[in-house]
């Protein structure tokens, strides 16, 4: 069986419904932090990229809360990476998607040797 979807509706004016999922605010901010140093992965994967994974997203009205799950690089500073990691989702999705966002929750689930360091 199909896994449902959630949405969040954003507006319902007389002329309709603007819906989002919460994949596509997960998707614009994986993108936000894909050129952040320090990061090895999302949630703890490895290998195929699947754009929104590690990232979880809570919708409530206008408001948006994340919460981002990464695999550091070693020789980073937890701040010299989830600062920026912040800094960035919150900024693209006010930007793109003009909501409220609340919170970025950045959780370090590991460390990992990067390949560029062998």
């Amino acid at each position: 069986m199909e896994e449902e979807r959630k949405v969040s509706v954003i507006t319902d004016q007389k002329t309709g419904k603007v819906k989002i999922a919460d994949e596509v605010v997960a998707v614009i901010a994986d993108l936000a932090i894909s050129d952040v140093e320090g990061i090895f992965s999302l949630g703890g994967r490895k290998g195929k990229r699947s754009y929104g994974k590690g990232i979880g997203v809570r919708i409530d009205g206008s408001d948006v809360y994340c919460d981002v799950a990464l695999v550091l690089k070693t020789g980073y500073k937890v701040k010299q990476v989830a600062i920026p990691v912040q800094q960035k989702i919150k900024a693209s999705v006010e930007n793109m998607l003009e909501l409220n966002v609340k919170e970025v929750n950045v959780c370090i689930v590991g460390v990992q040797k990067s390949a560029e360091a062998e």
